[in-house]
C-alpha cells in the first residue's frame, strides 16, 4: 500500500479470527486489517487460509483516484494462477490486468541479492521499506489481539 499510494500508514485496525480448531489458542487462521494512509486513501489486507476455505489473499486500496484490488486467481478450475490487479476510476471505468512472472519470485530476488554484494549495493533502501511494511503488519496483528487501533509510531 506504501508502494502503490506513496504514502505512509497513518493508521491500522483489524480483526481475526480461529476459525478451525487446529489453530492454537490465542491465534486466528484469517484476518482483515484496514489501513489507513496519509493521503487519504485506505486499504484493506484479507488473508485466511485452513482446511474449511480455499487459500486467498486480497489487497484492495481506495482513494480519491479510484478502487485498486490485487488478486491472486485461478483463470480457470485447477489451471494455471495468475496475479492480477483489477482497477477502477470514474474516468475509465472497470480495467482488469494480468501480471507474468513466477508465483513466488525466488530466483529474482536471489539474484538480485547476488547483485547487491558483487557490487556493493546499498540495500538500505529497501530494508527500510521492508521494516515500514512489517511495522504496519504487527500493528495489524496487534489490533486483531487488542482490538485498539494503533495511530502514529504504529509500534
Amino acid at each position: 500500500m506504501r508502494w502503490f499510494t506513496g504514502a505512509e500508514a497513518v493508521s491500522v485496525s483489524g480483526v481475526g479470527a480461529r476459525l478451525h480448531p487446529d489453530v492454537p489458542e490465542g491465534n486466528y487462521n484469517f484476518a482483515s486489517i484496514l489501513v489507513q494512509m496519509g493521503d487519504g486513501s485506505r486499504g484493506i489486507y484479507e488473508v485466511g487460509w485452513g482446511p474449511q476455505m480455499r487459500d486467498f489473499s486480497v489487497k484492495e486500496f481506495m482513494g480519491p483516484e479510484g478502487l485498486a484490488e490485487i488478486v491472486y486467481e485461478e483463470l480457470e478450475e485447477g489451471k494455471e494462477r495468475v496475479n492480477c490487479v483489477k482497477y477502477y476510476s470514474p474516468l475509465k471505468g472497470h480495467q482488469r490486468y494480468i501480471l507474468g512472472g513466477e508465483q513466488k519470485p525466488f530466483t529474482a530476488q536471489f539474484s538480485r541479492l547476488i547483485e547487491i554484494i558483487e557490487k556493493d549495493s546499498d540495500p538500505i533502501s529497501g530494508l527500510m521499506n521492508a521494516m515500514k511494511s512489517l511495522e504496519i503488519v504487527l500493528a495489524g496483528d496487534r489490533a486483531i489481539k487488542t482490538g485498539d487501533r494503533f495511530s502514529q509510531g504504529l509500534l
